[in-house]
């Protein structure tokens, strides 16, 4: 596992929307990507608000452009990822709720590794090295996150590998969780708890025919074999 979605992804609404509240959405239009993380915690917040989905005009769009349909003002609020939300928010976007208050609700969203089941077989010790390198480096960012500036060398390499401006990384890693290996083999997550969650990602993709079918169960997609690995490595 790499992060669990936090205050990077929120549901942010524009100033002059007249939205102080949940309710207050009714017959508003919300930007967010389709199919998305952001369009699968919004969905989840709406019901959870007890919000019907078809009482408010959700349209596709990209972050992009979210920054340009906010800035002409025809929407009226959007569940996006930095940078596009910090952008919101300096223009005084006020954030109704993010990830992380919804992951709490029962949709939580992660940035997950996974692997060929033949490659891993065929190649456990590649794998163990891998999650041992992936989870030392959150471990560094847990311990030194603030040295962590758009002059590092950890974000100048982030920049070259990913593309995004090395002025936005800071932001983008501050707004996750990043569980240590011990925690991500616990049952809340690797041991149980992420495969649940992946159950109903699948199910809400296929809503949106993304997928053709759901399994009947996600546990044996899942494993903490190789994080338990790289903690007994130590």
């Amino acid at each position: 596992m790499n992060a669990i979605t936090g205050v990077s992804e929120a549901l942010v609404v524009r100033r002059g929307a007249h939205i102080d509240k949940p309710a207050d959405l009714v017959g508003k239009t919300i930007a967010t990507p389709y199919a998305s993380n952001c369009h699968y915690a919004l969905l989840a917040a709406l019901k959870h608000w007890g919000i019907d989905a078809q009482r408010v005009k959700i349209v596709n769009l990209g972050p992009t452009e979210i920054v340009a349909a906010w800035a002409r003002g025809v929407i009226d609020a959007a569940y996006t990822w930095d940078p596009a939300l910090g952008r919101a928010k300096a223009s005084g976007g006020k954030v109704l709720v993010d990830s992380a208050e919804v992951g709490k609700w029962g949709a939580p969203t992660f940035d997950l590794w996974a692997v060929r089941s033949d490659f891993a077989q065929a190649h456990p010790d590649f794998v163990s090295k891998f999650v041992k390198v992936t989870t030392q480096a959150i471990a560094d960012y847990r311990a030194n996150g603030k040295a962590w500036t758009s002059a590092s060398r950890q974000v100048a390499e982030i920049s070259r590998l990913s593309g995004a401006a090395a002025g936005d990384i800071a932001q983008l890693l501050a707004g996750n969780l990043y569980p240590s290996a011990a925690e991500q083999a616990s049952p809340e997550l690797l041991g149980g708890g992420t495969a649940d969650a992946i159950a109903s990602t699948a199910r809400f993709l296929k809503e949106q025919r993304k997928i053709d079918r759901v399994l009947p169960d996600y546990r044996p997609t899942v494993t903490d074999r190789f994080v338990r690995a790289a903690i007994a490595a130590r």
